[in-house]
């Protein structure tokens, strides 16, 4: 954000409200607060009002450094179920969450475990897909999908291969 939007705090309102509705953008805006102006208080102002974290620039680089820094290792999918390992950057644990698609290859998801304990789910949708959101707490995770064919279900078939040829 810069000297365009001095003196326009609906400007910067639209800008931000923009940013987080049904496009889905996603990032960070940046300024500096040498202005002459109340510019820094107008944007606080909008930034409160619109329930938008304000940080500094080491913050966000930590933060930056940290999402970097944590993986997801050791992937593996069968019969519906996804496991994965999470290692989270300590200097991100707690402010990162985990995006998982709720269809997935015919299944839906029915639900996410962390070390063998039930995840509380979010569910939002982002760029017309919906998704469930965990936080990213380091650990085990095992995502469950229950598939959408009963018939798959009951003949006890690997429901992915039998969603896909009942096409």
């Amino acid at each position: 954000m810069d000297e365009v939007f001095v003196g326009n705090p609906d400007a910067v309102r639209a800008l931000v409200t923009r940013a987080r509705g049904p496009e889905g953008f996603v990032g960070a805006f940046g300024t500096h607060f040498d202005f002459s102006t109340d510019f820094d208080v107008e944007l606080e102002r909008v930034a409160r009002e619109l329930d938008v974290p304000m940080v500094s620039a080491q913050q966000l680089l930590e933060w930056t450094e940290g999402r970097s820094g944590s993986t997801v290792n050791h992937l593996r999918w069968g019969n519906g179920t996804l496991d994965f390992e999470l290692r989270v950057d300590d200097r991100v644990d707690g402010l990162l969450r985990t995006m998982l698609p709720t269809s997935a290859l015919g299944g839906r998801l029915a639900s996410v475990e962390r070390n063998g304990v039930r995840a509380e789910l979010t569910m939002r949708e982002y760029k017309g897909v919906e998704y469930a959101f965990v936080d990213a707490r380091a650990g085990q995770y095992r995502v469950i999908y229950e598939p959408l064919h009963a018939k798959a279900a009951a003949d006890g078939m690997p429901w992915t291969a039998a969603s896909r040829s009942s096409k």
